[in-house]
């Protein structure tokens, strides 16, 4: 397990009371009920994904505009990387590392052509030491940009290789 690549679920957010209090009780995961709006447009030659989260008076929203044809990264590729996890962590009830296997099929990526979103982390996850996150890279990859703790964020029409760091 040293070594593998991993994913720490803070928080996972559902629609759903009910299905979050089944998480949180049944499997000790970290499950919180907050209102969820998406929607999917096919536009011409691409598609646009848009997410809200939070009550829709905050604005706290992420839309992703990127190709139509989606393809699976190749095995030595960072998308492949980013998106190709063998564990995840969470912190179990009694303050403990819970750590178990993820096993997915392979996913397919899109080439990210615009970014907006809006979003306070701190909020959403709590103040303590949530990184500040911006997208990077062609395909929209997310890293941690430090900076102080966690802030609201505001981004408009960012687009490909051309993303801020």
């Amino acid at each position: 397990m040293a070594g593998e690549p991993g994913v720490w679920f803070i928080r996972q957010f559902v629609s759903s009371r009910l299905v979050a209090a089944v998480g949180r009780l049944r499997y000790g995961e970290p499950f919180w009920p907050t209102p969820i709006r998406s929607r999917v447009v096919d536009l011409h030659g691409e598609v646009r994904a848009e997410y809200g989260v939070g009550p829709a008076a905050f604005g706290w929203h992420v839309n992703v505009t990127g190709s139509r044809a989606a393809q699976v990264p190749p095995p030595e590729s960072s998308e492949h990387h980013f998106i190709e996890r063998c564990f995840a962590c969470r912190t179990r009830p009694d303050g403990n590392l819970g750590v178990f296997r993820v096993t997915h099929p392979a996913w397919a990526v899109r080439d990210v052509r615009a970014v907006d979103y809006r979003i306070d982390f701190g909020s959403l996850y709590g103040r303590s030491g949530v990184p500040e996150s911006r997208p990077t890279g062609r395909r929209g990859i997310r890293r941690g940009v430090g900076g102080g703790g966690p802030r609201p964020i505001d981004a408009t029409g960012i687009t490909g290789a051309a993303a801020p760091p």
